[in-house]
């Protein structure tokens, strides 16, 4: 893939442009950037993913995604100018939108293919999730379920860990769900205390 079709429907501004390559990985994940992979510099609670810049060059990764705000920061920006020639770096207002839209581009937008249902609050969303799930499927509406327990794809039960709705993961899950469901995936929306995306619902 392009990094052209990787950036469709997002907002962003491409700061350096460095070899055009075939994408071969995206990750937030220093530990796992692959040879002319994207890393998307993602700004934490605990940890700022710009500090691990040059780790992912030294891994040789094609493209590097910086958050605008970084900029202000005089230790980050030090690290973005170090970032060689031939490494594409792209600024976008919100690295967290950026992996959600470029993550859903790399994988085909599969979220298009379905009827979605994300359901959140403080309490109940697991109990939710399964009556919404048994009224679709009564209805003769086949239906998946992402959620901290399982994820339910047809006939088939996977226990989910503790690490639950990992962006790549549940893409490939949504692959899944849509050539085995056909109609309607529901997902149960855990949060993690990460600053909500205004403007996008």
């Amino acid at each position: 893939m392009k990094l052209s079709e990787l950036l469709q429907g997002l907002e962003c501004e491409i700061v350096q442009k460095g070899f055009e390559c075939e994408i071969t990985s995206l990750t937030s994940d220093s530990r796992k950037v692959t040879e002319n992979g994207v890393f998307i510099c993602i700004t934490g609670a605990v940890s700022d993913g710009h500090k691990y810049i040059p780790q992912v060059i030294q891994k040789k990764a094609g493209v590097i995604v910086i958050q605008d705000s970084a900029l202000g920061n005089d230790e980050t920006a030090s690290l973005i100018k170090e970032i060689p020639s031939d490494i594409t770096i792209v600024k976008a207002q919100n690295t967290r939108l950026a992996l959600a839209v470029m993550s859903a581009n790399y994988f085909g937008n599969p979220a298009k293919k379905l009827f979605t249902i994300g359901i959140t609050g403080t309490k109940g969303k697991t109990t939710t999730t399964y009556m919404v799930k048994n009224v679709l499927d009564a209805c003769g509406i086949k239906t998946g379920l992402i959620g901290t327990i399982e994820t339910i794809i047809g006939d088939e039960h996977t226990p989910r860990s503790y690490q639950v709705l990992q962006p790549k993961s549940d893409i490939h899950e949504s692959i899944h769900i849509h050539q085995q469901v056909e109609s309607a995936d529901m997902y149960e929306v855990a949060g993690y205390g990460a600053p909500p995306i205004s403007g996008k619902g």
